[in-house]
């Protein structure tokens, strides 16, 4: 496989990356300094190829994709096998993937595959190839020398991988998995074949017994002909009992229709008789209720009247009666505010005074106090006054005494001291006089207002003590007329009282009946009332009684009202409350007896007691000559129906009910007959059902030997399969025992196999590596030994032996190291891929560790190492070893890489 051309778009560190016309032969150098992107080609070949990198997995692609860019693209040209190929890849941050696989001839795309994972595996069946085999064979990174020896047992599994080895093992595997399963199969067919062996032996001995089964089974039918004749004989007597226990059935059906007809119609002519009276009964109630209530209205209009006028009046005397409660209080208060608290202990009375006297005494000692206080404030303003004056005085005098000359000559200073010290005194005595007069005034004002309310309050405690005693006199039986009223609110100073008395002239303007009667005579008047009303209550409670009677039967006189079946009878006016609720009870006992059904007749009886009859005559020739099959408590006498209506016509409710009774001894008497029926059946059934039984024993023992005739038959057709089951299991026993004879012989041809393709792969190594080594290391180390876990030794001239390659300086090392992964992608190749395969290499800074000289040596026989090394890409910092390659491509860090063309062309 070679690479062609390689176009990446937003790939890792480059906006863009192309390479074109990359040669098929020769080995291409990429040069640059560090972190220029050197790397970052075979990233996007290996993209290409396998959708993932060295350094990210197939799920971190968007690690992949530039930081400025949203989408990454990557195009490869590549030739396998003589065919020009081109792989397409697109990917995007929010998950998005596409793959596209193309044949190419002549720049014309034939589409191949389509979508990634139909691209990945049909490159994976072209190129032979998986990922992890690459990476490790044609692939070699930076400091991967150092791991294929930390790694050994990996590198040997990659190894084995790479050269086939694993697919022997897994050959291997399978048939050394295979041989158990082939033994159980052995022994499982061993099991088999001795059960069968054992159930034929057991098939023999069923097959002893057949002939005395067909013996048996004849016998047993004669047997089931006589059994079958007894239960017909049995079935027959059966239905006739069947017969005579419908006729029963009929027959008490028949009775309790009669019992019901017969009786029914004594009870609906007994509720006819007994509605009648009772509707007369309900009528006179009526009657005698409307007279009471036309009476009682009557009295109600005269207590109307009465009671009018002795409500007002009552109404009256207790308003006023709460209006001497008013007085009262209010006498109360009077007295109170004649008296005063103080000298007793409750002190709250000298800062909150309750009573007017009280405030009169504070108002006397304000008075006093505010007197003294003028006087001292008096004689303070003539003291300042004087003061004054004198000050002036002096003034003037020192004026007079000295001079304005005198004055004059006074220095600055001296004029300044005493014009303020004389100014400040004039303004200080001239405040303090203003201050006294407008203080004196205020004591003045505040006298003058104190003996004002002192005076107001001395005239509201006289006022008070006179209206004090007209309070006390007042009585509520005094009030005549409205004018007593009118003059009672003049007297009073109370604003409260006066309009309680306000409220009841008001009240009372309209209701003049109020004041007819004294108030005192109210009281007989009203026990006059009250013994009419108590006469008034018990003609309303009769009243109340017979509308009770009315509403309770109004449904039940509604519905008699509506029976047509009725007497008609003359109408009574006579009627008790215990006749009316007796003759109700009777009714709705006939009613509960009747259930609702008023369609009894005599007709319907005439026909019922015919037709019970009937069914007794056709009972009875039923089971003539047959009085076996009766029941013992036969009686033809005590079915008949024993009643008549005249019978009926002189008893009471309760005889007539004790004759239904009675008559339900008739019914009790075909109960027991049905029992008696039913013993005679129960023997009868019983007999049957032995005969039965035996019937059916009969044949379930004719129908198992049958079953047992053909289980014979079945066996003896099993026993010649089993027979044919037994030569087939013995023809597979010995192909099974042959096929684990080849398995064994097969695992130890694949075992010796194994073992002699995994001892032929180190010397196979060695030879590799010490063809090569010698050319690299310029003839110092010729010979080399890897053994079966890659241990490697190297045969040194200077100590003459093989010594381990870790004595070796670090550059040999990485030399020696750097042959043996060229001898596994050599192992590959051998292993995988024919003759003219040709493969790319990529590796990144193999030289490192390389002198100059052996470096040039290397890359002029680094594609002489093995025919199908064709193209080789080779990573180096080193610019001086750009002559040695046969195309260079120079990577300066930008969006776009230089090709240097190549010297093979």
């Amino acid at each position: 496989m070679i690479v062609r051309s390689l176009l990446a778009r937003n790939f890792m560190r480059f906006e863009e990356l192309r390479l074109t016309d990359i040669p098929e032969k020769g080995v291409i150098g990429i040069v640059g300094e560090n972190e220029s992107g050197k790397t970052t080609i075979m990233e996007a070949i290996s993209f290409g190829l396998f959708g993932q990198t060295m350094k990210s997995g197939a799920e971190e692609y968007p690690r992949l994709i530039h930081w400025k860019a949203s989408y990454l693209e990557v195009r490869l040209d590549i030739v396998l096998s003589g065919q020009h190929f081109r792989v397409v890849r697109r990917c995007d941050r929010q998950g998005g993937r596409e793959a596209q696989l193309f044949e190419v001839h002549a720049e014309r795309e034939e589409p191949v595959a389509d979508g990634v994972e139909r691209v990945n595996a049909r490159l994976s069946r072209m190129m032979r190839l998986e990922f992890p085999v690459f990476s490790h064979s044609f692939y070699l990174g930076q400091k991967q020398l150092s791991h294929l020896l930390e790694n050994r047992s990996g590198s040997m599994e990659l190894m084995e991988q790479m050269t086939g080895l694993n697919r022997l093992r897994k050959v291997q595997a399978k048939v050394q998995a295979e041989l158990p399963l082939l033994e159980d199969r052995i022994q499982t067919a061993q099991v088999k074949l001795h059960v069968a062996r054992a159930r034929i032996e057991h098939f023999a001995e069923q097959l002893a017994g057949r002939d005395e089964v067909a013996t048996d089974l004849n016998r047993q039918k004669e047997r089931l002909d006589e059994v079958e004749a007894q239960v017909r004989k049995g079935n027959e007597e059966l239905g006739l009992l069947e017969e005579v226990k419908r006729g029963i059935l009929g027959l008490r059906t028949r009775y309790t229709e009669l019992q019901k007809a017969y009786f029914g119609a004594e009870f609906k002519r007994r509720l006819g008789f007994s509605s009648r009276d009772f509707l007369n009964q309900m009528e006179a109630v009526t009657r005698r209720r409307q007279e009471i209530e036309a009476e009682s209205q009557k009295v109600h209009a005269e207590l109307h009247e009465k009671t009018h006028g002795l409500e007002s009046g009552l109404l009256l005397l207790e308003s006023l009666r709460g209006l001497k409660l008013l007085m009262k209080d209010r006498a109360r208060t009077i007295s109170s505010n004649t008296k005063t608290q103080f000298g007793s202990q409750n002190i709250r009375s000298h800062f909150l005074p309750d009573t007017l006297k009280d405030k009169e005494v504070i108002l006397e000692r304000r008075m006093v106090e505010a007197e003294q206080a003028s006087g001292r404030e008096t004689r303070a303003y003539n003291i300042a006054l004087v003061l004054l004056l004198a000050f002036l005085g002096g003034v003037s005098f020192l004026g007079v005494r000295f001079g304005v000359e005198q004055f004059v000559r006074l220095s600055l200073s001296w004029k300044l001291g005493l014009g303020l010290f004389l100014g400040s005194a004039g303004l200080l005595l001239g405040a303090m006089l203003a201050y006294k007069n407008r203080s004196l005034n205020d004591l003045k004002d505040q006298l003058g207002a104190i003996r004002m309310k002192k005076e107001l309050v001395e005239r509201e405690l006289q006022e008070e003590s006179s209206e004090l005693g007209f309070l006390k006199d007042f009585e509520p039986e005094s009030v005549r007329s409205m004018e007593d009223l009118r003059g009672l609110r003049q007297q009073l100073r109370s604003e409260p009282i006066k309009k309680v008395i306000t409220g009841i002239m008001e009240e009372f303007q309209e209701r003049p009946e109020a004041f007819l009667a004294p108030l005192k005579d109210l009281k007989k008047a009203e026990e006059q009332i009250r013994e009419e009303e108590k006469a008034d209550r018990l003609r309303h409670l009769e009243s109340q009684t017979l509308r009770g009677i009315e509403e309770e039967y109004r449904s039940l006189c509604e519905e008699l009202r509506a029976y047509s079946f009725l007497p008609q009878t003359s109408s009574s006016g006579e009627f008790s409350v215990s006749g009316v609720i007796a003759r109700a009870r009777e009714i709705h006992r006939l009613r509960e007896l009747l259930q609702g059904d008023l369609t009894h007749s005599m007709e319907k009886v005439e026909i019922d007691l015919k037709d019970y009859r009937d069914a007794l005559e056709q009972l009875i020739s039923k089971v003539r000559g047959q009085e076996a099959l009766l029941p013992a408590n036969w009686d033809e006498k005590r079915l008949t129906w024993p009643y008549e209506f005249q019978s009926m016509l002189e008893l009471d409710l309760a005889a007539v009910l004790l004759k239904a009774r009675q008559s339900e001894e008739g019914l009790a008497y075909i109960d027991r007959l049905l029992e008696g029926w039913f013993e005679r059946w129960q023997k009868k059934q019983e007999q049957t059902l032995t005969d039965e039984v035996g019937r059916q024993s009969s044949e379930h023992r004719i129908r198992y030997m049958q079953e047992e005739l053909d289980r014979l038959g079945s066996v003896q057709k099993r026993r010649a399969e089993t027979l044919l089951n037994v030569d087939r299991l013995e023809a597979e026993l010995k192909q099974i025992a042959h096929d684990l004879k080849l398995k064994k012989v097969l695992d130890k041809l694949l075992n010796g196999t194994v073992d002699s393709l995994r001892a032929r792969l180190s010397p196979n190594l060695s030879r590799f590596i010490g063809a090569i080594l010698p050319q690299i290391t310029s003839g110092r180390y010729s010979r080399v030994r890897v053994s079966l876990d890659l241990e490697i030794a190297v045969f040194s001239p200077e100590k003459e032996g093989f010594v381990d390659f870790t004595t070796l300086s670090g550059g040999t090392a990485d030399q020696l190291l750097l042959c043996l992964h060229l001898a596994f992608a050599s192992a590959l190749i051998q292993s995988r891929f024919d003759e003219s395969y040709r493969q790319f290499l990529f590796l990144d800074e193999p030289l490192a560790a390389f002198d100059s000289s052996r470096a040039h040596q290397f890359l002029k026989m680094v594609l002489s190492f093995h025919p199908a090394f064709g193209q080789v890409f080779l990573i180096s910092h080193n610019t001086g070893l750009s002559d040695s390659f046969d195309a260079v491509i120079l990577a300066d860090g930008n969006t776009v890489l230089h090709q240097l063309p190549s010297r093979l062309n």
